[in-house]
C-alpha cells in the first residue's frame, strides 16, 4: 500500500511538468520521469539530474505573506517558479492579486491538495492516514479551485503533497 495514493493521483491527473527557471516547462515527462530522481516512495525529488537547474518551488495553504515580495524578486531577475496552492487558499478572495499575478507573469501553477490534508504517518513506512477514495475527492476539488483561475487543469499534472511529504 506504500504507494497507492501517490500512484492513483498520477494514473488520475497525468505525468510530470517542471518548470524551468528560465521560462518554459518540461511537459509531459512519464513515468519514471525522465531523468527525475525519484526516492523509495516514488516522490520525485529532483526533476532531471543530467542539469544543474534550481527549481524555485512555493507553497500557500492558509497564508502567503511573501507571495508578493517573491513574485517582485523573480521578476526582478526574470526568473519562473512553481507556486502550489490548495484549494481552500484559491478560494480564499483575500489572495485573488497574488494568484492571478502568479499566473499572469508565467510561472506554473500547481494543486497542494484542496483541504491540507495529512496524508500519511510520520513513521518511517509513512503509513496512509487517508483512502484513495479521499485523497481523489480532495485533488479533484483542488483541479476545480484551479481551473476557476482558467487554469488547464490538464496541464497542471504535478502536485505537491500536503506538508510536502508523500507516501
Amino acid at each position: 500500500m506504500r504507494n497507492i495514493l501517490w500512484t492513483i493521483a498520477a494514473l488520475a491527473f497525468g505525468a510530470a511538468v517542471c518548470a524551468s527557471p528560465r521560462g518554459g516547462s518540461s511537459v509531459g515527462l512519464s513515468s519514471p520521469f525522465a531523468g527525475a530522481l525519484i526516492d523509495r516512495h516514488g516522490c520525485v525529488v529532483r526533476c532531471d539530474t543530467t542539469r544543474s537547474d534550481i527549481y524555485w518551488v512555493f507553497s500557500a495553504d492558509s497564508m502567503f505573506e511573501g507571495g508578493p515580495a517573491v513574485l517582485d524578486a523573480l521578476a526582478q531577475r526574470g526568473l519562473k517558479a512553481s507556486f502550489f496552492f490548495t484549494g481552500r487558499f484559491l478560494r480564499d478572495s483575500a489572495n485573488r492579486a497574488v494568484i492571478e499575478r502568479a499566473i499572469n507573469e508565467g510561472h506554473y501553477v500547481g494543486g497542494h491538495s484542496d483541504a491540507h490534508l495529512q496524508l500519511c504517518d510520520w513513521d518511517e513506512e509513512r503509513t496512509p492516514l487517508v483512502s484513495a477514495d479521499s485523497l481523489l475527492r480532495d485533488l479533484s476539488a483542488n483541479m476545480r479551485a484551479l481551473a476557476a483561475y482558467g487554469i488547464d487543469t490538464t496541464q497542471a499534472r504535478v502536485v505537491l503533497p500536503p506538508f510536502e511529504w508523500c507516501s
